[in-house]
């Protein structure tokens, strides 16, 4: 169900008790909607006498949360305790947060967790959060709570400089998938190799995405020859120790990448069918 553009916080709770009609629902998407800090309680009390079937996922866009204590309260609601697939599209905290330091920021995460691989529930862990202290923003404030629940993840890196994810967080991670707005032409990725630590990770996915799918050529590859040869040399030295972990069945590179396929050096590698990534 997609429940989007309600500005009205009351509005949104009469809404969300209605979900109680629809037994079979298992997936909710919240887009562009508000919630006050002030109400939380109110709509955890209403939906106590109206509680929604046992939602698997929740898909969250374009919302603003007061701070991390106003977002955790929220998906950490009991209604939500069967949730095992979360999405996240352009969330953030209005105040009460330090502003990212770092030299890119994530715009949007998918995160799951599968019981058949053990771990706590994402409730679980949500429930044991204590007196928690904020990472900054929404996204690493989830994975560093569920980080030991999380078996795949999706990482949408909006800028071309660097990965700040520490895989040490994610013990259980077992599929990962990094999708890179643009990459610097001179960027070597060192910290690919960091990914070796999760010891049970059996599919990884390499992408690179213009916003602008138009572009089929980047511009310095048309200024530099020589790019594109560079590029895959580059990403060959990135991705051969990933390659060579002895979890990994499967890594999967953008179509313009195809001809590490061909190097039997690399390990396990598939090409991207999709034309919307390019480097």
């Amino acid at each position: 169900m997609y429940i989007g553009c309600i500005y009205k916080a009351k509005l949104v709770q009469e809404v969300m008790c209605y979900l109680h009609l629809y037994p079979n629902l298992r997936e909710l998407e919240l887009d562009d909607v508000f919630f006050s800090h002030s109400i939380m309680k109110t709509l955890s009390k209403a939906l106590d006498k109206f509680p929604p079937p046992p939602l698997h996922r929740l898909d969250l866009r374009e919302i603003s949360f007061t701070d991390s204590e106003h977002f955790l309260s929220f998906v950490g609601m009991s209604h939500f305790s069967a949730i095992s697939v979360l999405d996240m599209d352009c969330i953030s905290y209005s105040k009460g947060q330090r502003k990212c330091s770092n030299r890119f920021c994530w715009k949007n995460a998918s995160v799951k967790h599968d019981p058949r691989f053990g771990g706590p529930s994402f409730a679980t862990s949500l429930a044991l959060r204590g007196d928690y202290q904020s990472a900054g923003s929404p996204i690493k404030d989830i994975i560093h709570l569920l980080g030991k629940s999380i078996t795949e993840l999706k990482l949408a890196v909006c800028f071309e400089t660097g990965l700040d994810f520490d895989p040490h967080l994610c013990p259980s991670l077992r599929r990962l998938s990094l999708t890179y707005y643009h990459i610097d032409p001179s960027l070597s990725l060192p910290h690919l190799s960091e990914l070796t630590s999760l010891n049970v990770l059996t599919h990884f996915s390499f992408q690179i995405s213009y916003i602008d799918s138009t572009i089929t050529i980047p511009l310095h590859w048309r200024e530099n020859p020589n790019a594109r040869v560079e590029a895959i040399q580059r990403l060959h030295h990135a991705l051969t120790p990933i390659s060579h972990m002895p979890s990994i069945e499967e890594i999967m590179v953008p179509k313009l990448f195809e001809s590490l396929v061909e190097n039997r050096k690399i390990g396990h590698l598939v090409t991207v069918a999709e034309e919307d990534y390019y480097l």
